[in-house]
């Protein structure tokens, strides 16, 4: 149903900014203080016999598996605890008479328990002039990633206030760059709202500004390589099982083309409308046909214009959410995943969906969300044993969806509504790959002419002129190269 936009509680601007800097307050106003007491959880500093061992195994001189297995697990669970359970201190947030949790800056800022966690982390990476992971370290990346995600389900089980939960959540998207299997099974229950209980046991929904944080862990966790086999060699493989990885691959597509449901979120209802919930699409529900949204009368099209039942606000909270699920599902390296038998899944066929803002999706896409989806397509290995990708249809919606991006410079060559240089400079890394690409991937060469056009084109006719970022607005993109 829908909410009267002049009577409802617009929370939409703070939700975006204060989700992202971790800034939320975490109680009701009019309160004394907060006591974080009941929340902390004990993260000892590891003695230095113990830091010496972490730091073995971290290198590959000592293994995790074998004599000392059960003494090794436990220096990493310490460590996992230690630097994840600093969250719930006290000591790093500053507590005002108003009650409202604020994070403190220098030493004790999250920040530092970014930088220590990342300290501790093995980044598995296909870089062939990087060292390569033995398969010692493969060990202790997963292990410690055990270890980790424990540790913040320890955390969210205290049920904190709310800038707690978000710095664990945080925490947990840092640590997913490791590519431990393990937060694969908590990223798609916290996407799922399946991972919070109440006291029934009965499902509750995830938080919004956890639900935010998740996507990025999502993202991070696809964009990591599998190191137990990026052992001495070049590999491509994710890092979850193949049935994990296609159940977080349909969660994410459900997510993008029905959109989150958040839109509750950017609002609060008026008072005569209280108990009447707004009907809202099933984020987890497989991706199915919404109807266009009709234009406006003059025949503009507006990308901005939210669907029946959604107000304005609530439409621009839904397709905050959606941009993450867009970069996460782009961070997949292959066209389909699955099959064979089992469940599959198609993320090209979603992120094509994007580039060309198809009718299905539930809210038509914007410029930034057709960049990101053309990321995604673009970095995209078919796969050989599959014929589900017609590359010709893979290689028309990268260009309709770069003609889309482009669309606002063209208008207005002063327009700032996007970081252009910085997001042109991204798409420019990704054709570069791509046009490499077409020499070394069987199933590219018959279309390498064309395909090497494309990026060609691209290149200089868009992303060229966007990343010198001419404010004055004197190099504009053109599309006019790439639609003949």
């Amino acid at each position: 149903m829908a909410i009267s936009r002049g009577r409802s509680v617009v929370l939409a601007v703070g939700l975006l900014a204060l989700a992202t800097l971790c800034l939320l307050p975490t109680s009701g106003r009019g309160q004394s203080a907060v006591d974080l007491k009941a929340y902390k959880l004990d993260g000892r500093n590891p003695t230095g016999t113990n830091q010496t061992r972490l730091g073995e195994m971290k290198s590959g001189k000592v293994r995790v598996k074998g004599p000392d297995e059960a003494a090794n697990r436990a220096v990493l669970q310490e460590f996992a605890k230690n630097r994840i359970y600093r969250v719930t201190y006290e000591s790093y947030y500053n507590l005002p008479d108003s009650g409202e949790l604020k994070p403190r800056t220098g030493e004790q800022s999250l920040d530092v328990l970014v930088a220590d966690l990342e300290n501790l982390l093995l980044v598995p990476t296909p870089d062939r002039d990087l060292p390569k992971m033995t398969a010692d370290q493969g060990e202790y990346v997963v292990e410690f990633g055990a270890a980790l995600d424990q540790a913040v389900g320890a955390v969210f089980a205290k049920n904190p206030p709310l800038i707690v939960r978000v710095n664990a959540a945080r925490l947990l998207a840092v640590a997913a760059r490791s590519g431990a299997p393990a937060h694969g099974k908590t990223i798609s229950a916290l996407l799922t709202n399946t991972y919070f209980k109440d006291k029934a046991g009965k499902a509750m929904e995830t938080p919004p500004e956890v639900l935010f944080y998740a996507m990025r862990a999502a993202e991070n966790l696809l964009a990591a390589y599998d190191p137990t086999v990026l052992i001495g060699q070049f590999s491509t493989r994710h890092s979850l099982p193949e049935g994990e990885l296609v159940a977080l691959v349909k969660v994410l597509e459900g997510m993008v083309v029905n959109g989150p449901a958040v839109a509750d979120k950017a609002a609060l209802a008026a008072v005569d409308n209280a108990g009447q919930p707004i009907a809202l699409p099933d984020a987890t529900a497989e991706p199915k046909g919404v109807a266009k949204e009709p234009a406006p009368a003059d025949g503009a099209a507006r990308a901005d214009a939210p669907r029946p039942g959604l107000t304005r606000e609530q439409a621009a909270v839904v397709r905050y959410y959606r941009r993450a699920a867009i970069r996460a599902l782009a961070k997949v390296r292959f066209d389909t995943v699955g099959g064979r038998g089992g469940p599959e899944a198609r993320p090209a066929f979603t992120l094509a969906k994007v580039a060309v803002s198809d009718t299905t999706l539930s809210l038509p896409a914007t410029p930034a969300d057709a960049a990101e989806a053309v990321l995604g397509l673009a970095g995209m290995a078919p796969v050989a044993t599959a014929t589900t990708l017609n590359v010709d249809v893979w290689s028309g919606a990268m260009a309709v969806g770069m003609a889309a991006y482009a669309q606002p410079r063209m208008a207005a060559g002063d327009d700032r509504t996007l970081p252009w240089k910085v997001t042109s400079a991204r798409l420019s890394g990704a054709f570069a790959v791509l046009k490499r690409a077409t020499a070394t991937t069987p199933k590219l060469r018959p279309i390498a002419r064309p395909l090497t056009e494309l990026c060609d084109i691209v290149t200089a006719d868009i992303l060229g002129p966007l990343e010198k970022d001419n404010q004055a607005g004197a190099d504009r993109p053109s599309v006019e190269r790439l639609s003949e």
